[in-house]
């Protein structure tokens, strides 16, 4: 197996632009596309959000926040159906509002 450190032992003949410039590509190549959600599946999660909410069960919901995907482990609060998003009570973090756009799927625990 070859060890090579990559573009580390280049560095010191490279230009700090052309550092600065890798650097931005390497985190582009992280960004991830939100994907689109059918009708069916929109259903099903907001079935689960309505039974979570009503029976106070713990969700998992997967969130999409640009430029990446993101999980919370919580419980339903609130469900604001004028502004379409819902209120989600973390352990650690407090509360978090979500919008309806934003998620990708829920889970109950």
């Amino acid at each position: 197996m070859i060890n090579d450190r990559g573009s580390i032992k280049w560095s010191s003949l490279m230009l700090p632009e052309h550092v600065e410039m890798l650097r931005e590509l390497w985190q582009e190549d992280t960004h991830q596309t939100m994907p689109i959600i059918d009708e069916q599946k929109a259903e099903e999660m907001n079935a689960v959000i309505q039974k979570a909410y009503k029976e106070k069960i713990l969700v998992r919901i997967t969130y999409y926040a640009t430029p990446r995907f993101h999980t919370v482990l919580g419980c339903i609060s609130n469900i604001d159906i004028l502004n379409s998003c819902l209120t989600v009570d973390v352990d650690k973090e407090g509360s978090k509002t979500l919008s309806y756009r934003q998620l990708l799927d829920i889970q109950m625990e």
